[in-house]
């Protein structure tokens, strides 16, 4: 039984990889994990990557220092600002396994008026925190 119990925290440590969500098969954030209302002509959009590593913590979005949004698996919020560069900063949050800091992860992203970008939080193979990548412009 502890052998069990140690695999299966191992796993949740190191697992597997996240894996890209579509833009049209992430779930919205409900709106009581949307903690930064914006607005402006600047427009991106952020996915939590699905998968069994970190599941089941919650990924803080900060934008510009400021709390934006929590994230389960699979998730996306659309965000607007009026400047064309805002810094993006991704966090573990909760308790226990949920508290373990992999280290704190920027981006800084370059918007543009007509280009809808996405960026993607992704855990992976090492396990070792959250990123935030690039993930392409979101074509409607």
């Amino acid at each position: 039984m502890r052998f069990l119990v140690l695999s299966l925290m191992l796993l949740m440590i190191g697992g597997c990889a996240t894996s890209q969500v579509s833009f049209n098969k992430a779930k919205s954030v409900p709106e009581d994990r949307i903690l930064l209302k914006t607005e402006g002509k600047y427009q991106f959009t952020v996915i939590r990557d699905e998968g069994w590593t970190g599941s089941g913590c919650y990924a803080d979005l900060y934008i510009d220092e400021q709390p934006a949004a929590k994230f389960e698996s699979g998730e996306k919020a659309t965000f607007m600002t009026d400047d064309n560069r805002v810094m993006l900063k991704v966090a573990n949050s909760g308790a226990a396994l949920c508290s373990f800091d992999g280290g704190t992860n920027y981006y800084e992203a370059f918007l543009e008026v007509d280009k809808h970008k996405i960026y993607r939080i992704h855990i992976n193979y090492d396990g070792a925190g959250l990123q935030i990548l690039a993930g392409g412009i979101y074509k409607n």
